[in-house]
């Protein structure tokens, strides 16, 4: 997560679209959208509307990245190694 980051003052989507620029070194706008990969509309139904305890996980392979997002507001994006 960014620091200094509200964890819930932005929906989790953004939180991933954020977090995911920021371990690609890119504007976020920059990015291609990652609706193309990942129902970001879902995502953000399923944490906003839990009561804790859930975690989203997927590999986005296109982007080499691995994406953790949970209802604590929690993103994580880790690289995927180039084989």
């Amino acid at each position: 997560m960014m620091n200094g980051d509200d964890p819930h003052a932005t929906s989790p989507s953004v939180r991933v679209v954020n977090e995911v620029a920021a371990a690609k070194g890119v504007d976020p706008v920059e990015l291609d959208p990652l609706s193309e990969y990942l129902d970001l509309e879902s995502v953000d139904a399923l944490l906003e509307n839990s009561s804790g305890g859930v975690r989203v996980e997927c590999s986005i392979d296109e982007l080499r990245v691995a994406v953790e997002v949970g209802s604590d507001g929690h993103v994580r994006v880790s690289p995927i190694p180039t084989e």
